[in-house]
């Protein structure tokens, strides 16, 4: 210090020494970073602290006399005339982008501009460095650019991104250095494609093994978020339970068959089934016993948790329709026709405390209508549920969207197909997107000009108002047609999958496609094999999945050339 301060006297000026070094009265060096710490070293060795320029003193000055202004990090020294700078501290760069904070997630065909401000407090003027550094693989998925404090990255297509490996998850580092001090602002960016259910899908068939058996389909298959676990009932010699498959390593398996107790001999008939995005719950409704049935899975075992029997006494069909929201904190129930003073048909919602489940609420019929819950779902965090009213007005049909604040559930409105009139039955199938936006309902006999063929209505909500957006009608199918019998949807509303039966109760399955408020078809699904058939599915079922990549089918009377009579479960995979 005695050097520079010595020269700093000679030469008549300032000089600054190590900006990031500051050598004190006793000789010793130490690092500080910002004004706070320098005050308090230099006030501690002596050195008088300054908030300002204007404040340090003019007269009464000794030669050696130190001072340090908080104001401009700037250490100076007096020669009894006069103040002479001779150290600055240095302060670290600013860096903000317009990014959003967090994880981003990239869409495929768009690039994203992210523009970067730095700014250094020392010194207005100086050249900052801007560098990127990439965490993971981000270049298997983007490519990027830098013009300046510019930084464009763009999505690689789906086959690019494939072929290099992608797993479509990685960090980048945005940083701003002024050759000391660097500020950096980290984001993680996501890619994942959608479903190209324009190309062929892969087809397996998941058969039963048992030639005497039936594996009912639509109404009662479900599948979880990412389509890894299907769960299917079997009607054999009799007694039906329900089949609970596993994919791994692109090969299914049984992981478990489930009979539950409480039902008829020793279940009855599984109407209806909903799973958890994770694949860890599963409700089964029974509508013979007028039960519903929980179950848990605990790595590859599958247990009952709960066995739910209806709030009301003498309900004939309590169990008729369920679903399970995607993080298996919820799930609703309809009896759609009881011999009760509720003038047939309720839904409630069960809500889960740890492994205990209870009725959070009874969502009560607006009406009096004899089947009011003939087709219930329920979204991804059960904030939004849908209650159809198939007999509503001559069977024109109607339905009911309720939403939840904290424990209470409230009517939020209630809708109708556009074109439905007196028969047409608004509501025998339904279907939510996990994210509480989107909403299929099937009107089922509602012609719309294509003789009995049944509309799909694709409502789309925003805020609280939900608006009808669409009238789906699938191609006229030879031999007559019956309708909409079976549909999922997947969790962004983008996806939908219809199953459409015919006269010789052979099942036609459509994928749907959205943009915007459009909807178009995308694929018909093949697979009808010598003489199987698709199955029914007038309650729902989560048959996609939620990502929209893969749909399952129920078919029984399933003939595979060895096991005549016996059932299977479809899957198809987007191309």
């Amino acid at each position: 210090m005695t050097k520079a301060r010595d020269f700093a006297m000679m030469v008549g000026r300032s000089e600054a020494i190590n900006p990031t070094r500051v050598a004190l009265l006793d000789g010793d060096a130490v690092t500080v970073t910002d004004s706070a710490t320098v005050s308090s070293i230099v006030g501690n060795v002596g050195t008088t602290v300054y908030d300002s320029l204007g404040a340090l003193p003019v007269a009464g000055l000794t030669a050696g006399q130190q001072a340090f202004v908080s104001a401009n990090n700037r250490l100076y020294i007096s020669n009894g005339n006069g103040w002479y700078n001779v150290a600055s501290v240095n302060a670290t760069p600013t860096l903000a982008t317009n990014a959003a904070a967090g994880t981003i997630a990239l869409t495929p065909g768009t690039p994203l501009v992210v523009t970067l401000t730095a700014t250094d407090s020392d010194n207005a003027d100086a050249n900052l460095a801007i560098t990127l550094e990439s965490g993971g693989d981000l270049f298997k998925f983007a490519t990027i650019s830098q013009d300046s404090s510019v930084v464009t990255i763009t999505p690689r297509t789906a086959d690019s991104a494939t072929s290099l490996g992608s797993d479509g998850s990685a960090t980048l580092t945005f940083k701003a250095s002024d050759g000391i001090g660097v500020a950096s602002v980290v984001n993680t960016f996501t890619l994942s494609f959608g479903p190209n259910w324009s190309a062929v899908p892969t087809k397996t068939k998941i058969i039963t093994g048992d030639a005497a058996s039936r594996l009912y389909g639509l109404g009662t298959v479900c599948t979880n978020s990412d389509g890894t676990y299907v769960g299917a009932r079997n009607h054999n010699n009799g007694v039906a339970d329900y089949d609970v498959w596993y994919k791994s390593g692109g090969s299914w398996s049984k992981q478990a068959t489930l009979i539950p107790t409480g039902g008829n001999s020793p279940a009855s008939n599984y109407q209806s089934a909903g799973m958890s995005d994770n694949g860890d719950y599963l409700v089964l409704g029974d509508q013979n016993a007028a039960k519903a049935f929980v179950y848990y899975r605990t790595g590859t075992s599958w247990a009952l948790q709960a066995t739910i029997t209806c709030p009301i006494a003498n309900e004939a069909d309590f169990g008729w329709s369920c679903d399970m929201s995607g993080d298996g904190n919820y799930f609703i129930v309809s009896d759609r026709s009881s011999t009760s003073s509720d003038y047939g048909g309720q839904a409630w919602v069960y809500k889960r405390s740890g492994t205990s489940w209870s009725v959070e609420q009874q969502l009560t019929q607006p009406s009096n209508s004899s089947n009011y819950g003939y087709s219930v779902c329920i979204d991804k965090t059960g904030k939004y549920a849908f209650v159809a009213d198939w007999a509503y007005n001559s069977d024109t049909g109607r339905g009911y969207i309720w939403t939840r604040s904290g424990t209470t559930w409230t009517l939020q409105q209630t809708i109708a197909g556009s074109t439905t009139a007196s028969a047409d039955r608004f509501g025998s199938v339904s279907a939510i997107s996990g994210n509480g936006e989107h909403l299929a309902v099937s009107a089922l006999y509602d012609d719309d000009g294509a003789s009995s063929s049944g509309t799909v209505f694709m409502f789309s909500r925003s805020g609280t108002t939900w608006t009808q957006r669409a009238a789906i009608t699938p191609a006229a199918i030879t031999n007559g047609n019956t309708g909409i019998r079976g549909m999922g949807i997947d969790d962004a509303g983008e996806n939908l999958f219809l199953a459409q039966k015919n006269g010789s109760s052979i099942y036609v399955l459509y994928i749907y496609s959205r943009s915007g408020n459009t909807w178009s078809q995308t694929r018909q699904l093949d697979g009808i094999d010598g003489t199987e058939q698709y199955t029914n599915g007038m309650t729902g079922g989560r048959a996609m999945s939620g990502d929209g990549k893969v749909v399952f089918s129920g078919a029984y009377y399933n003939n595979d050339g060895s096991n005549q009579g016996a059932g299977a479960v479809y899957e198809f995979v987007s191309g």
